[in-house]
């Protein structure tokens, strides 16, 4: 069973990969990168990974899930998501080349 922060983070994640999806990509997860915070119903904090088009992802799932390099091909669509909160308290994402 997942714990509470796991269920929080992957919220989170699903916040992320529908952005993503909204620019016709999809987000494959590397790494965290800090800036955590708990906000209650998530878990948010800066990650870093592949934003991939929908045309490649088969392409690249296919490394992913093994656990090979995905190759150099897909070096260019390496970014890092920066998570902010408004006054409002809504959590939005943004896909950056740097922090």
């Amino acid at each position: 069973m997942a714990s509470s922060e796991e269920m929080k983070f992957n919220k989170f994640l699903v916040l992320v990969k529908e952005q993503a999806g909204k620019q016709g990509k999809c987000f494959f997860l590397d790494d965290s990168e800090g800036n955590e915070a708990d906000l209650g119903e998530l878990l948010v904090q800066n990650l870093s990974g592949w934003l991939i088009d929908e045309a490649d992802k088969a392409e690249f799932e296919a490394n992913w899930k093994t656990g090979d390099d995905p190759g150099e091909r897909f070096d260019d669509q390496y970014i890092y998501v920066v998570w902010q909160q408004n006054a409002n308290g809504t959590v939005t994402v943004q896909f950056c080349e740097s922090l």
